[in-house]
């Protein structure tokens, strides 16, 4: 039995919540599951408001899910991008649970705010998930993420 519906990938921002204080660093873990596809990448796009947490290139580290992690930077003021990809397609593609990148936070302004997984189902221009020779097609594999809430005092 295969439930059709649940079948795709999903992004989680881990932790999903928290409170923590002005000064303090905010270790956030970009999870990737495949809920058991094979993939040849993944792109995460993370929005956060720059008011409340301040982050940069140095505080973005690539996770050990792909060989090749060709963007890992502040895309801009607000927006961070993570990419992993198989390059070679004769290598195997991944299938699990794990860390596709970590952001190092650091909480500069009080108030909640809500880090997000940019995101619209079956779009390609944001985050997304792909299968080996199903990229040139356009179709995204990502079916749902989980954001973070935090507050900062």
């Amino acid at each position: 039995f295969s439930d059709v519906e649940n079948k795709g990938s999903v992004l989680n921002l881990l932790p999903a919540e928290g409170t923590f204080n002005v000064g303090e660093n905010i270790k956030v873990d970009v999870e990737l599951n495949t809920n058991g596809e094979e993939v040849m990448g993944a792109e995460a796009v993370i929005i956060y408001d720059p008011k409340i947490l301040s982050v940069s290139d140095k505080d973005i580290t690539a996770g050990t899910l792909f060989p090749a992690y060709p963007i890992k930077k502040i895309q801009r003021e607000g927006m961070v991008r993570i990419i992993g990809v198989i390059a070679d397609p004769k290598q195997k593609q991944y299938n699990g649970k794990g860390v596709l990148g970590t952001i190092n936070f650091k909480a500069i302004g009080r108030g909640e705010t809500t880090v997000t997984i940019d995101f619209v189902m079956g779009a390609t221009n944001k985050s997304n998930v792909v299968k080996l020779g199903e990229k040139e097609s356009g179709v995204n594999y990502l079916k749902n993420v989980v954001n973070a809430n935090f507050a900062i005092n």
